[in-house]
């Protein structure tokens, strides 16, 4: 079959011999220089400072969604109160204390998390927002 049989997804889809190796040759060779890797990174930063720190503040965001999907499939992906579905949902710390680790994690907050629920430490849930509001109300929390 000719590339002119192929329609213009087709063509975009089906990567070619020539790509394949090209993009098996790019990966072997980061494989083997990554100090020359590490220099271009360092150089494009410096030259660039506005156009990496949107390229970084981007792919964190990334990060953190694909973290908290992983979270909520994790938990259940519904409230553990009132079985709510939707964008509501909040991760609750069963016995309090939320905000003192969500200031000592930061940026880790949603790693540290996911890792405590996969070494099925049992230390959070989710809730709808209202049923978290009336769990801090009920428990008098900050």
């Amino acid at each position: 079959m000719g590339v002119e049989n192929l329609s213009e997804p087709e063509l975009l889809e089906e990567p070619t011999f020539h790509m394949q190796r090209i993009a098996e040759y790019q990966r072997q060779y980061r494989k083997e220089h990554p100090e020359k890797l590490r220099e271009y990174q360092r150089r494009y930063r410096k030259k660039y400072p506005e156009k990496y720190l949107a390229l970084d503040r981007e792919c964190q965001k990334r990060q953190r969604q694909r973290f908290k999907s992983e979270i909520f499939a994790l938990l259940g992906g519904k409230c553990t109160i009132c079985g709510y579905v939707g964008t509501a949902l909040q991760i609750d710390h069963i016995n309090g204390c939320g905000k003192k680790e969500v200031a000592k994690a930061r940026a880790q907050y949603y790693r540290l998390v996911l890792k405590s629920i996969k070494n099925d430490e049992k230390k959070y849930q989710l809730l709808c927002a209202n049923c978290n509001w009336e769990k801090k109300f009920r428990r008098n929390e900050k």
